[in-house]
């Protein structure tokens, strides 16, 4: 039953994650190649120190001078232009990502996880373990879980 149902249970026991010095740009690689909205950023020691989605990269793209200033921008060279885009896609996955993100434990219920993700307006959930990265639930998961019962 759904009410019973642990997070452990029905997350993805194989989450995809990035490490927090990777580049941008890997973060954006990943996120196309797998079809997913965040990436959870691990330090060294896989624990949790941040998550990086597509909402974080829209907004530093929307916040930098090439996004400002483009397709009138002042550039008279291609070089100039690439010089500016590779400030955004070479920057840390660190420097974008969102600190301190909202994870839940493995041994939390279904119903907890869904309630988290609605509450705090997100699209998915960092699982724990002994602060450790063990999984990911998304929305999409429980939406599946509940209606595939």
């Amino acid at each position: 039953m759904f009410k019973d149902t642990t997070v452990k249970e029905i997350m993805n026991k194989e989450p995809i994650f990035i490490h927090e010095s990777r580049s941008v740009e890997e973060s954006v690689k990943i996120m196309l190649e797998h079809n997913i909205n965040g990436i959870p950023v691990v330090d060294a020691e896989n624990h949790v120190v941040g998550i990086i989605t597509q909402g974080d990269l829209l907004l530093k793209a929307t916040r930098s001078p090439l996004f400002r200033l483009w397709p009138y921008g002042s550039y008279t060279t291609n070089e100039e232009l690439m010089s500016e885009y590779k400030k955004i896609i070479g920057i840390s996955v660190s420097e974008v990502m969102t600190k301190n993100p909202v994870c839940i434990h493995e041994d939390e219920l279904v119903s907890k996880a869904a309630e988290i993700l609605y509450d705090k307006r997100v699209k998915q959930l960092p699982i724990i373990h002994e602060d450790t990265l063990v999984g990911m639930i998304t929305r999409s998961d429980i939406i599946k879980y509940i209606f595939n019962k």
